[in-house]
């Protein structure tokens, strides 16, 4: 795991130093989802689902947490813990977009809509 970490951590290190953010993210450790979802602190939470409608959210966060599923998606029960927990749904539009796509797309909304964050 450390190898990976350590990996991971330089990519994110040297798309920071390329696009000139300041606050590094950090890697962790990874946790079952069903240890995540109740403990992540965020002021606003987002969960990636087709089948859900986009939910407005009428505040200025500094921190976002954006949960999206694999390519099969999100179960039924994995969704509905993440909206017991607070997350509102962000649709993307009538494509289902890959994982490695999804991600991009989600946060240039988020960017655009709230612009840069904190971390």
């Amino acid at each position: 795991w450390q190898k990976k970490q350590i990996h991971w951590q330089n990519s994110i290190i040297s798309a920071c130093e390329q696009s000139g953010r300041t606050i590094i993210p950090s890697v962790r450790e990874p946790i079952s989802f069903d240890e995540w979802v109740p403990n992540i602190e965020a002021d606003c939470k987002f969960v990636l689902d087709p089948n859900i409608t986009s939910q407005p959210v009428d505040i200025e966060p500094k921190h976002v947490a954006l949960l999206i599923g694999p390519e099969g998606g999100l179960t039924p029960s994995e969704v509905s813990l993440a909206s017991d927990h607070g997350f509102h749904g962000l649709h993307l539009g009538p494509r289902v977009l890959r994982t490695e796509t999804a991600p991009l797309v989600a946060l240039s909304i988020i960017g655009a809509r709230w612009g840069d964050m904190s971390a």
